[in-house]
């Protein structure tokens, strides 16, 4: 599995790559983070996997959800392979990311959305050191 960039007690820092469209243009990059479970059975991630249901870290505390939307990106701020902290404690596009819970694993979701002539689509990647939208490999992290 890659190895993220840096890691402090509360964040980790990722190198995010911008997206190809292949087809059709990307509107948006969204960064997805998950709280790891032990009950967790490893999965391959597949298209239909992504998180289309934009949450933020409030509202998966009340509802009990292990994923919530950490940052929204335009992709003119993704030109090329840049890299990213989780957990910076910044707001992204409405999106709080909270610093990580050092007793806790996580995985870090990317994923490009498409809003093309009124359809959207998304596609999520998990691999935080060769992310490249439509590609689907998963990193596990500790911080």
């Amino acid at each position: 599995m890659p190895s993220p960039l840096s890691e402090t007690e509360s964040t980790i820092t990722v190198l995010l790559r911008p997206a190809q469209g292949r087809g059709a243009p990307v509107s948006t990059y969204q960064v997805v983070v998950e709280e790891e479970t032990v009950k967790k059975v490893k999965r391959e991630l597949g298209l239909q996997e992504c998180f289309p249901l934009p949450m933020s870290h409030g509202e998966a505390q009340a509802r009990g959800t292990p994923h919530y939307y950490t940052a929204e990106l335009p992709p003119s701020s993704l030109p090329e392979a840049s890299p990213f902290t989780v957990g910076d404690n910044h707001t992204y596009n409405g999106y709080w990311n909270s610093p990580l819970d050092p007793r806790k694993s996580y995985l870090v979701y990317f994923q490009a959305m498409s809003n093309f002539k009124g359809v959207s689509d998304e596609t999520a990647a998990r691999d935080t050191a060769d992310l490249t939208a439509f590609d689907h490999q998963a990193v596990s992290i500790s911080v």
